[in-house]
């Protein structure tokens, strides 16, 4: 056993224990392969969200496809997501994808009577975005590496989405840009998320 091995078997079962008692099971879409991890009471949830493969699936296909499976983890509380992840203080947040995996926030917890399905398609498309956009500028060692820029990685995203109606207009990141010219264009860590995400976007 290498030195790094206990380090990936620890995350490994972290990740697990986020999870719950973990059902698997697997999803051919018109953009690739997915596979979803999820606990006995997010089941209802995994259906949505693999409904919301499909859904994302056509407006994905304009930039390419996957080329490799996704795994989807479906978290059973905000916690959780922020733990797995490792973005703690983002109450906002409810999902984060990576090269071939996204972690998502049980749609049966973002309100006191779950997530509509118009919403699970919007975050879902949103977060595909990413793992596709990864997939196609490298690959699982090197994606890390290629150095997109916040506003490019959100932009994208945001604009596939169409959430440009959620985040700061045109002329409201005028006024800011005007009374704060230095501020950085898009990035979530360093400016409101309606500004980062409007600035990305637009």
């Amino acid at each position: 056993m290498t030195r790094a091995a206990p380090v990936l078997l620890a995350l490994g079962w972290a990740c697990a224990a986020h999870v719950g008692p973990s059902h698997r099971s697997e999803l051919r879409a018109e953009v690739g392969a997915f596979v979803f991890e999820y606990g006995e009471a997010d089941r209802h949830g995994k259906e949505q969200l693999e409904q919301a493969v499909h859904q994302a699936s056509p407006r994905l296909a304009r930039w390419g496809g996957l080329t490799e499976p996704v795994t989807v983890y479906v978290l059973p509380s905000h916690r959780g997501l922020e733990e797995a992840v490792n973005r703690r203080g983002h109450p906002w947040l409810k999902a984060w994808a990576r090269y071939d995996e996204v972690f998502v926030q049980s749609p049966r917890t973002w309100s006191l009577f779950g997530a509509g399905q118009r919403e699970v398609d919007e975050l879902m498309l949103h977060e595909l975005t990413h793992s596709l956009m990864y997939q196609q500028a490298s690959d699982r060692t090197h994606w890390r590496r290629k150095g997109i820029p916040p506003w490019f990685r959100e932009g994208m995203a945001s604009f596939t989405a169409e959430q440009g109606s959620r985040w700061s207009s045109p002329e409201d990141l005028a006024r800011f840009y005007q009374e704060h010219p230095s501020a950085p264009v898009g990035d979530p860590d360093a400016l409101t998320v309606r500004i980062a995400y409007g600035g990305a976007h637009h």
